[in-house]
């Protein structure tokens, strides 16, 4: 038995599914060989998905298909049911009469009208979230691309090409031979391939999903690489762009120009009118007024001789000379901010030739549109079970937990095990002397549990399952007594810090929910750089949460969570601030560092040899291919006394003056899983 202590850090002061509910076919009975496939657009791999063959033919996810389609400038919907695809070179609007559509099948629309009625689908669980996703033929999908679109396509097993080049006919897979049939809701498929499950001396561990050996992947030491036009490529994929809706022009120019120590803020309540309701700042909609207010630290800024700017003709920037508004003894200028679309909006003030720190402002967030943004597997450290390859050593219990131990696969570990007790993950603790990772992995409704997971450390690393990991931490002010169930040798070299800053933890768990993605995608790929796009995303997380006072003052229960459990609380101390926007960084594969030390707004300098214990404080380090951009989501958030989150401000976004005069980076404490 062993004991490790964690450190609390107290801040200083829904899935978007692709089916409907309706449509669902349950499919869990049933069980389907996985298999890594490829999708190339032009010569360039822009996913991974896993498939399967079913009735003769390939299945994949819907989610890369329509990811595929809008590569081509091919807008899509999908209500679950059907998946009308858009396009004005289609040789043809009316191909195929509408047939009603059978329990468990779907259609393919072209421009409104049916295209193919009562193609089969097949709804199964994705092997790294294990949520319900659709899994459509891609003969069908192929046909579509050939025959109507003048899409050039290729098959040969395992990658699917397309070329934007309208040419020749392709090469498809087979149609299926046997239908699917399913009977009704709550019915299962009744074709498909059994999984493999592996055995050790009678204990029988989950179902592997992926049936070729498991070869470790060549990772990128340096995923995010630095281009053009202000946006970086992530792990070898360029961000897919939608056309913004506010017209949004670039705002590179407004990050190279602005200045250390001038700020903004904006806030939804009229400062004028005491008595108005505070209004959530991430929920700002269309033709919603926003107040704005430019300052700087010890010093006037007059609003005469202020200039507000922002990069889109949607948005009208209003200023009053008549007012005069101060902060303290010092002036401050002031403006209100009205846009009438939906969009990222980056404003910027200036004063005597100096600019500001930009400011970004979310508006409509819920009516973004955005191409799905499928980060690599290879990157998040967690790949599914292969069913061949593996060296079983011996099965053992621990406590509720029974799993199966393996030789790891140069850094990767092969894990598989069932739990009881009805829970609905399970995290894995990896210890290699003081260094210290962990992951949660998604349970089924069966009780079991598999993954490859990677580990950060080489060397001798010690690995311990913990059903109830973060919940103990809880009940034991952060003190773990634990045993090793497994000590493994791991081979290559160590993860770099951006590769690192990847992966998920038991706190930063998005591999447990698409909604980490979903969002990220649409506040990436609306904005019209990449500083901005982080900027949004740490803006919509201190909008969002609010300061959990009660639980961060002396004698409060300080609360070990993950950051769906955040997310869904929609409130948490500094580091559940920090870990959420982390866990949305990550999830569309930005490198992120948890940073631990401490922080006091009345510094000048920072304290390095701080011994306060209410000073302890976390934020991030995010890599933007050129460096290391620094951002405080805490501290970005206005909260009025009622808990709402009516404003941000971007004092402590960038290295700015004052987040370098009250921060204290603590050593040992960047990078780490908490």
């Amino acid at each position: 038995m062993k004991t490790r202590r964690f450190a609390r850090l107290a801040g200083a002061a829904t899935l978007l599914v692709m089916t409907t509910l309706g449509s669902i076919i349950q499919t869990d009975a049933q069980s389907f060989t996985m298999k890594p496939m490829a999708i190339r657009f032009d010569g360039v791999t822009i996913s991974r998905p896993y498939g399967f063959v079913a009735g003769g033919t390939t299945y994949m996810p819907i989610w890369y298909v329509m990811q595929l389609a809008k590569k081509e400038r091919l807008m899509s919907t999908w209500s679950g049911i059907v998946w009308n695809l858009m396009s004005g070179t289609s040789k043809s609007q009316a191909i195929s009469p509408f047939h009603p559509i059978k329990p468990g099948n779907m259609q393919i629309d072209l421009n409104g009208t049916s295209y193919l009625a009562n193609i089969p689908k097949i709804v199964y669980r994705d092997p790294f979230s294990h949520a319900l996703t659709t899994y459509i033929p891609i003969y069908f999908v192929m046909k579509l691309f050939r025959d109507s679109l003048a899409l050039n396509n290729t098959w040969d097993g395992q990658t699917w090409s397309v070329s934007s080049t309208h040419t020749t006919p392709a090469t498809s897979p087979p149609p299926p031979t046997v239908p699917i049939t399913t009977s009704g809701i709550t019915g299962t498929a009744t074709s498909g391939n059994a999984g493999i499950s592996v055995s050790i001396n009678g204990s029988s561990g989950a179902t592997a999903g992926n049936s070729l050996a498991f070869t470790p992947p060549a990772l990128n030491a340096n995923p995010v690489s630095s281009v053009s036009g202000g946006f970086p490529t992530l792990e070898g994929q360029t961000i897919p762009h939608v056309t913004l809706q506010n017209s949004a022009t670039s705002d590179q120019a407004y990050w190279s120009r602005a200045s250390r120590d001038f700020y903004l803020s904006a806030q939804t309540n009229n400062p004028a009118n005491s008595t108005a309701p505070s209004l959530p700042i991430a929920n700002a909609q269309p033709d919603q007024t926003l107040y704005l207010f430019a300052y700087k630290n010890g010093q006037s800024v007059n609003g005469g001789q202020t200039t507000f700017l922002v990069n889109s003709p949607d948005a009208t920037l209003s200023t009053n000379s008549n007012e005069t508004w101060t902060q303290g003894s010092n002036q401050i200028a002031y403006a209100t901010f009205r846009a009438t679309k939906p969009g990222v909006y980056t404003v910027q003030a200036v004063t005597n030739g100096q600019y500001s720190i930009p400011l970004v402002i979310t508006v409509g967030l819920s009516q973004l549109s955005a191409v799905p943004f499928a980060v690599p597997a290879d990157y998040t450290g967690i790949l599914p079970l292969p069913s061949t390859g593996l060296t079983a050593i011996s099965s053992g219990t621990d406590g509720h937990v029974s799993y199966t131990s393996y030789s790891p696969v140069g850094t990767w570990i092969p894990i598989s095990g069932t739990v009881s007790g009805g829970l609905s993950s399970i995290s894995i603790l990896l210890n290699a002397g003081n260094q210290s990772w962990d992951y949660r992995l998604p349970v089924d409704a069966s009780g079991h549990f598999s993954a490859m997971i990677e580990s950060p450390f080489t060397g001798q690393v010690e690995l311990t399952y913990e059903p109830n990991y973060l919940a103990h931490l809880t009940s034991t002010s952060g003190s773990l007594s634990y045993t090793v169930d497994q000590t493994v040798t791991i081979s290559g070299a160590t993860l770099p810090a951006a590769l690192q800053g990847l992966l998920p933890t038991a706190s930063m768990d998005f591999n447990m929910s698409r909604a980490f993605s979903q969002t990220a995608d649409q506040l990436l790929e609306n904005s019209p750089s990449f500083e901005t796009a982080v900027a949004a995303i740490n803006n919509y997380v201190a909008g969002t949460l609010s300061y959990n006072v009660a639980e961060a003052s002396p004698g409060g229960q300080y609360v070990w969570k993950s950051a769906s459990a955040t997310w869904s609380a929609k409130n948490g101390i500094c580091e559940n601030f920090a870990e959420l926007e982390a866990s949305l960084l990550r999830s569309v594969g930005v490198p992120v560092q948890t940073v631990g030390g401490n922080a006091n707004a009345n510094w000048t300098t920072p304290n390095f040899n701080d011994k306060n214990a209410y000073d302890a404080h976390e934020w991030l380090s995010i890599d933007t291919g050129g460096g290391w951009l620094i951002a405080d989501p805490t501290w970005t958030g206005m909260q009025d006394t009622n808990g709402k989150n009516f404003g941000i401000t971007n004092e402590f976004f960038t290295n700015t003056a004052s987040f370098s005069a009250t921060h204290a980076t603590l050593p040992g404490q960047t990078g780490t899983n908490f």
